[in-house]
C-alpha cells in the first residue's frame, strides 16, 4: 500500500489539470502578470489558513459523518451520501453569497458545484477511512490554496471562462469526477463482514 503522500497527488491533480486544460484549450487566457510572489506563497505559507478551515470542516464531515456511515453502510452509500451532503452544505455560497460568476445562471453553478464537491468529498472520504483525517485535510487545504492563490490570479477571462473555471465551472467538476473514479479503482473501499465499509 502506498504512503499517504504518494496518493495525495491524486487529490491535487484535478485542480492543476483543470487549470492546464483551460489554458491549453483557450477557454481561459494565461495571465502572466499574475506571476507574483503571492503565487509562490499560495504554494507555501498561504496553505496554512486553509489547513485550519479544512480541519474545521473535515472533523465534522469526514471525522464524524463518514466514520459513522462506514459503520452501517456500504462504500457507495458512504461516499455518495457524505459527498452529496457536503456539497449541499456549500450551496449557500452560491445562493446567498454571490458564488455564481457574473453571467452564469445559478442553477448551472449549483449543478457543477454539486458534481465537483461530491467528487472531492468521495476522495476525502476514502482518505479518511484509509489513513485518518490528516491526509484529507492537507489535500483539501492545498487544493483550495491552489485554486484561489495560484490558478485564479493566473487565469484571464477569454469569453466563456466563467462557465468553465472556478469551483462552479465545468472543467473543475469534470476533472474532479474523473479523479474520483480513478481513485475508486486505485484505492477501493470494500464492504466489511459486519456490513460497514473499510479500506480494501
Amino acid at each position: 500500500m502506498a504512503q499517504p503522500r504518494d496518493r495525495l497527488a491524486l487529490g491535487l491533480l484535478p485542480t492543476l489539470a483543470a487549470g492546464g486544460l483551460l489554458w491549453a484549450t483557450g477557454l481561459a487566457g494565461f495571465a502572466s502578470e499574475g506571476l507574483t510572489p503571492t503565487v509562490l506563497l499560495g504554494l507555501t505559507v498561504l496553505v496554512l489558513p486553509y489547513v485550519a478551515l479544512a480541519l474545521a470542516e473535515d472533523v465534522g464531515w469526514r471525522g464524524l459523518l463518514v466514520q459513522r456511515l462506514a459503520e452501517v453502510a456500504g462504500p457507495r452509500t458512504v461516499v455518495g451520501v457524505s459527498g452529496l451532503a457536503w456539497s449541499l452544505f456549500h450551496w449557500p455560497l452560491v445562493l446567498f453569497l454571490g458564488g455564481s460568476p457574473a453571467g452564469v445562471p445559478v442553477p448551472f453553478a449549483l449543478l457543477f458545484l454539486t458534481v465537483g464537491t461530491t467528487s472531492l468529498g468521495a476522495l476525502l472520504a476514502s482518505m479518511q477511512l484509509r489513513w485518518g483525517i490528516w491526509p484529507g485535510v492537507l489535500a483539501h487545504a492545498v487544493l483550495n490554496a491552489l485554486l484561489y492563490h495560484v490558478l485564479a490570479p493566473l487565469t484571464a477571462d477569454s469569453g466563456p471562462t466563467e462557465w468553465f473555471s472556478t469551483e462552479t465551472g465545468v472543467m473543475g467538476a469534470v476533472t474532479l469526477l474523473l479523479s474520483a473514479l480513478a481513485w475508486w479503482r486505485i484505492a477501493p473501499l470494500r464492504r466489511s463482514p459486519d456490513g460497514g465499509t473499510v479500506a480494501a
